[in-house]
C-alpha cells in the first residue's frame, strides 16, 4: 500500500474518531427515563410502562410508540421519545428471557430509525444517527444488524459518518460470522442511504459491497450486493 493511500486512510480514521468523541459527548446529555418530566399524558404512561422492568410492558410501550410515530404528530414529544428509545435500545439486563430482551432492543432500534423518517430536522437526525452508530459497537450481531438496518431507514449520512461506521462493522463481523441477516442489513442500508442522498460521495459504499461479495458464499447475498453496486454507479452517470 502506497504512502498516500495510507495517509488517506489515517485521515479518514481521525475524522471518524473525532466524530465518535462528539457523539459520545452528546449521548452523555440524554436524560434517563426517570429524569423525563412532562405534562404529556401519553409520555407519562409510556414512562410508567418502561420503568416497570417487565418485558411485556416494555414491548407494549414500544408498539404504542410505533403507532404514534406512524400516525401521530410527534414534534412536541420527539426528545422524550428519543430518550425512551435510547434507554430501551441500550439497556442491559442479564436476568429473565434473553430472547425477549433482544427483541425489545431490536424493536427500539428500529423505531429510532423510524423517528428520522417522520421528522425532517437536520439536528435531530444527527442525534439519531449518533445513537445508531454507538449501537454498531455492540458485541451482539443481532443488535448490530438492527442498528445497520435502522441507519438505512434513517437515510442520514452526515459527512459520511454512517457509511464509515457500517464499514467498520463489516470489517469486524463479515468474516467472523457470515451472518446473512447482517449482510442483507448492510446491503439494504447502503441502498437506502444512497436513495435518500441521491447517491454516495464516499467510495466506502463500493468497498463495503465488495467486501460482502468476497466474504459471503451465499449466491443471493452476492447478487444483491452486485445489484446495489450497479445502482450506485447509476447515480454517478
Amino acid at each position: 500500500m502506497g504512502f498516500l493511500k495510507k495517509l488517506a486512510i489515517l485521515f479518514l480514521f481521525i475524522i471518524y474518531c473525532g466524530g465518535q468523541l462528539f457523539c459520545d459527548d452528546f449521548l452523555n446529555t440524554i436524560p434517563s427515563i426517570e429524569q423525563i418530566n412532562t405534562e404529556n399524558a401519553y409520555i407519562r404512561d409510556i414512562q410508567k410502562q418502561v420503568l416497570s422492568f417487565d418485558d411485556y410492558s416494555r414491548l407494549k410501550a414500544l408498539y404504542s410508540m410505533e403507532k404514534i410515530i406512524k400516525i401521530g404528530t410527534i414534534d412536541s414529544i420527539k426528545y422524550d421519545l428519543l430518550s425512551i428509545l435510547y434507554h430501551l435500545s441500550t439497556y442491559m439486563d442479564t436476568t429473565g428471557d434473553k430472547k425477549s430482551k433482544i427483541h425489545t432492543r431490536k424493536k427500539a432500534i428500529e423505531l429510532i430509525g423510524r423517528l428520522g423518517e417522520k421528522i425532517n430536522d437536520f439536528g435531530y437526525a444527527y442525534q439519531l444517527e449518533s445513537i445508531l452508530i454507538l449501537l454498531l459497537r455492540n458485541d451482539d450481531i443481532a443488535i448490530v444488524s438492527s442498528a445497520v438496518f435502522a441507519l438505512g431507514i434513517l437515510g442520514y449520512n452526515n459527512d459520511g459518518n454512517a457509511i464509515r461506521a457500517i464499514e467498520l462493522a463489516v470489517d469486524k463481523w463479515a468474516l467472523i460470522t457470515r451472518d446473512n441477516t447482517f449482510a442483507l442489513a448492510v446491503i439494504t442500508s447502503i441502498e437506502r442511504i444512497a436513495n435518500a442522498n441521491n447517491g454516495l460521495e464516499e467510495m466506502e459504499g463500493y468497498a463495503i459491497l465488495i467486501k460482502i461479495m468476497q466474504s459471503y458464499p451465499d449466491i443471493q447475498i452476492r447478487e444483491k450486493a452486485f445489484e446495489v453496486m450497479d445502482r450506485l454507479n447509476s447515480y454517478n452517470k
